[in-house]
């Protein structure tokens, strides 16, 4: 259970907020690379609906505990290779991602398919939830949304998330290019399956352009 976030207890809902939204899905999928605000969107829109909401980096955790590097190397990229902004080519890195993906995209299937069978509402996000694993299920209850940005809209968030100055001037913006080409990448694999694509910027529309889409 620890996978799940619990919804904070000032937030109040109404019967509106429930009749509202689309009854043709069960599971929403907020893909995209790191960045572009997945986290705090689906938080939003877990609390407008009552809807359960987990990450996809924490089932990453999770499966890290009952599996080893023999059995599912991915896993353990980049656990192994901390720095990979110097030890990683930009390609390099797009391509070992994808492949994280890919491997914690078999539990996040099986989630999808126990969700929808017991029609239990939920919402996963994360730079794990691949459009070409995706689009190889049947998609009926399933709603998803791939955000993506510009390399100037990604910087900016970026420097946002270094207020502690973890990270150099350098650093960031190596982080930033990696970020992009990932985000590109999920981006055409979306289009190329025929999946919903949503620009970030403006963050300020950002949640009433998503909740516009995932109410059509």
């Amino acid at each position: 259970m620890f996978l799940f976030k619990s919804l904070p207890q000032k937030t109040v809902f109404t019967k509106n907020n429930m009749e509202n939204i689309n009854n043709n899905w069960t599971v929403l999928l907020i893909g995209g690379s790191s960045g572009l605000g997945k986290t705090y969107l689906a938080q939003q829109i877990a609390e407008r609906y009552r809807i359960s909401h987990m990450e996809a980096d924490d089932l990453r955790v999770a499966l890290r505990t009952v599996t080893n590097r023999e059995a599912h190397p991915e896993l353990f990229t980049f656990v192994d290779h901390q720095n990979y902004l110097e030890e990683f080519a930009e390609e390099e890195f797009v391509e070992k991602h994808i492949a994280v993906g890919e491997t914690i995209w078999l539990a996040i299937n099986d989630i999808i398919t126990k969700h929808i069978g017991f029609n239990e509402r939920l919402i996963i996000d994360g730079d794990s939830v691949i459009p070409t694993s995706l689009a190889k299920r049947d998609q009926t209850g399933i709603k998803s949304v791939f955000l993506y940005d510009d390399l100037e809209g990604i910087r900016e968030r970026q420097i946002k998330r270094n207020r502690n100055k973890k990270r150099t001037p350098e650093k960031m913006e190596t982080n930033a290019q990696f970020s992009f080409a990932y985000s590109e990448a999920i981006r055409k694999q979306a289009e190329e399956c025929g999946l919903i694509t949503c620009k970030v910027s403006p963050i300020e529309t950002l949640f009433d352009r998503v909740v516009d889409i995932i109410e059509e």
